[in-house]
């Protein structure tokens, strides 16, 4: 097709002609790991209790190219290899709660306007569809906070400060534990400030699952 020529597709391993080829998809493995309360505490993470993070950057390298080609040109064969490789890893590695439901990190409409979806929303109607848990979008961004990517960590938790709302409609029966689901856990900041407005509104539990940590 002319616009493969004018703009050519690379896979994760920049073969060209595929977003991903069938060769790449065994190196997607997961390496599950838990962050307890006491770790996250000793980060400066003050709210979420758990965190369950399917993979990093470091045990599966391939997992930076597929995450940033997962958010930016949503391939429907990577989001979905993307989507099984976490739900695989939570079944075998994570103990699910009751009385609880699954919250996506949201995006302010600007972005979402720009990018045309949530690739956090994307993960976690998979979680809910998968555990049989509510998926719930409690949360809204109230104002832009650009890209977190060249920023430190104090600049990141300096323009997440404030940057999110409970959605109207949630202030009453709260469950009991809130999943918030996003790709990517760098300082914790965009998480960290989520669950805050979780746990100020009265919900007891709030625990993260996220595809990698950077």
């Amino acid at each position: 097709m002319l616009l493969d020529f004018i703009f050519p597709k690379y896979s994760l391993r920049d073969t060209e002609g595929e977003w991903i080829t069938e060769s790449e998809i065994p190196y997607l493995k997961s390496y599950p790991h838990i962050f307890e309360k006491s770790s996250l505490r000793s980060m400066g993470i003050k709210n979420i209790d758990r965190l369950f993070s399917a993979g990093s950057y470091r045990d599966c390298p391939l997992m930076r190219k597929a995450i940033s080609t997962f958010k930016y040109k949503r391939i429907p064969g990577l989001s979905m290899s993307l989507q099984k490789i976490l739900s695989d890893a939570l079944n075998k590695s994570f103990s699910m709660r009751g009385n609880a439901c699954v919250c996506p990190v949201p995006l302010h409409f600007t972005r979402l306007f720009h990018r045309g979806f949530n690739q956090a929303e994307i993960l976690a109607s998979r979680v809910s569809e998968d555990f049989e848990i509510p998926m719930e979008r409690m949360l809204r961004r109230c104002r832009p906070t650009g890209n977190q990517t060249r920023r430190n960590k104090e600049k990141r938790w300096k323009a997440m400060q404030n940057a999110f709302r409970l959605n109207r409609g949630f202030a009453e029966d709260l469950p009991y534990c809130v999943y918030l689901v996003d790709d990517l856990f760098t300082t914790g900041a965009t998480m960290e400030e989520c669950a805050k407005v979780l746990k100020n509104a009265g919900v007891i539990k709030v625990e993260g699952i996220v595809l990698a940590c950077a």
